[in-house]
């Protein structure tokens, strides 16, 4: 048996093409693979041409997406803070001193019973002063020992009579004076002969 295509000849080999193609035997693959396969009349291969290649689906080209440039948000001007005003310290007044109080007894002579004797001290000006003469019998009474007020130098005195029955010896004297809610007070003896 001789295989197909080679040795038949021209006319069974073209009335068995004509026969498939009649018969809508036509088989999946392409026209030209089966035209490849027969041979022309007088033994010469018949040359196959391909059938049209299918086009590929040309895809569409994509697009990139164009990037918008994200606005920049605008700065919302910050308030500016009112510096408060600092408010001035009110200088406190330097409080004067308070005027210094002090006694001294600058005379206080000896004296004998009957005589009259004045006690005289220094102490701040205007100040109120009073005087304590202690006896043995106690406190003298004379006159004369009442409470008195310093000059405008400060110089304060009393005078007063020595009781005749005053006991002799030496008494103790004393002078206490007040100004600007301060007080001071001041001891002297007095002789008595």
């Amino acid at each position: 048996m001789r295989p197909v295509g080679f040795r038949a000849s021209s006319g069974v080999l073209v009335l068995a093409l004509l026969g498939l193609v009649a018969c809508g035997g036509q088989s999946s693959s392409t026209p030209g693979a089966v035209a490849g396969s027969a041979v022309a009349s007088g033994g010469a291969p018949v040359t196959a041409t391909q059938g049209p290649t299918p086009s590929v689906g040309h895809s569409q080209p994509t697009k990139s997406p164009t990037l918008r440039p994200t606005p920049k948000p605008t700065p919302k001007p910050t308030p500016k803070s009112t510096p408060k005003p600092t408010p001035k310290s009110t200088p406190k007044p330097t409080p004067k001193p308070a005027p210094t109080v002090s006694v001294t007894i600058t005379s206080l002579p000896a004296a004998s019973p009957g005589d009259y004797e004045t006690a005289t001290a220094r102490t701040a000006a205007s100040a109120s002063c009073s005087i304590v003469v202690l006896y043995k019998s106690g406190p003298s009474t004379a006159a004369g020992l009442g409470p008195t007020a310093a000059n405008a130098s400060g110089s304060v005195s009393w005078t007063w009579k020595v009781g005749t029955r005053t006991t002799p010896g030496s008494w103790p004297v004393t002078i206490t004076c007040s100004a600007g809610g301060h007080t001071a007070s001041a001891t002297g003896y007095l002789h008595v002969l």
